[in-house]
């Protein structure tokens, strides 16, 4: 059985989140992280249209450029989502050294926490995790507390 991860809630409110990579997985992460009044700073040399629609209306800030070593510094969390395992790497080791926790999209193993999915509804919030084995299952049991969680807090 798969060691289960203790569930987390921090305060990132006003905190610095770097997110490097701006493909599908990171466009992902940014957007859930929106809804929590963070600083994301994405670092990536191309982005999707989401994400541009995102720094066009300063939700966030775009780098438009490489990920450089210490861009991490001063980050109260870390979400590396690029194409390229060297890249992911590097940026898992570097926020290992200077102990910022660290969500390295294709590596369970180099990570030190796993993004989980979200269901929040007003002021309740819900993060779910298969410890990193089975994401469509998490999907799966999201989407269905998403639906719970509305009904829910609608009736109050």
């Amino acid at each position: 059985m798969e060691q289960a991860y203790f569930p987390i809630f921090i305060n990132l409110l006003n905190k610095r989140v770097v997110v490097v990579g701006g493909g599908v997985i990171a466009t992902r992460r940014v957007q859930t992280l929106c809804s929590f009044g963070c600083n994301i700073e994405v670092i990536a040399p191309e982005i999707s249209e989401a994400l541009k629609n995102l720094a066009n209306e300063e939700k966030i800030t775009w780098h438009a450029r490489s990920y450089q070593e210490r861009d991490v510094i001063g980050a109260a969390i870390v979400v590396t989502a690029t194409n390229q395992r060297l890249i992911n790497y590097k940026v898992g080791q570097e926020c290992l050294k200077v102990l910022i926790p660290v969500s390295v999209a294709d590596s369970k193993e180099e990570s030190t926490f796993y993004f989980p999915g979200i269901a929040k509804e007003e002021a309740v919030v819900v993060g779910v995790s298969a410890s990193g084995t089975d994401h469509k299952m998490a999907k799966r049991v999201t989407d269905g507390i998403k639906n719970v969680l509305k009904s829910i807090v609608q009736k109050e």
